[in-house]
């Protein structure tokens, strides 16, 4: 059994990338390594549909929330919605994040302007 089988899991940007390969990897494991529950966190509602389509498929339960995380006061209200809607989470995957616009910049350090 693994360590997310029965557990309810977090996901911030599911849509794509890194997000979207986790939550297939967690929809197409053995049925008794499943997690209990997935709550999806995007900006893109439509592509939020489809990430909850590919994990209900296979009987995961699954809530999405809208939320772009360049917006302190949409990441605000959502933590809100999802304390108050969702009774127990286990694992929390922090996947979203946004471009700052600086192609010349390579380090995280100057892309945020701390250099």
């Amino acid at each position: 059994m693994s360590f997310v089988a029965g557990k309810v899991i977090l996901i911030t940007g599911p849509t794509s990338g890194i997000g979207l390969a986790l939550l297939k990897r967690l929809a197409f494991t053995e049925a008794a390594d499943k997690p209990k529950k997935v709550i999806l966190v995007s900006r893109n509602p439509e592509k939020l549909a489809g990430s909850k389509a590919i994990v209900e498929t296979v009987g995961i339960e699954a809530s999405t929330y809208v939320c772009d995380v360049s917006s302190a006061a949409q990441c605000l209200r959502t933590v809100e919605a999802i304390s108050e809607a969702e009774p127990e989470l286990h694992i929390l995957v922090s996947n979203a994040g946004r471009w700052l616009g600086h192609p010349n910049r390579t380090t995280v350090t100057d892309a945020a302007g701390l250099g």
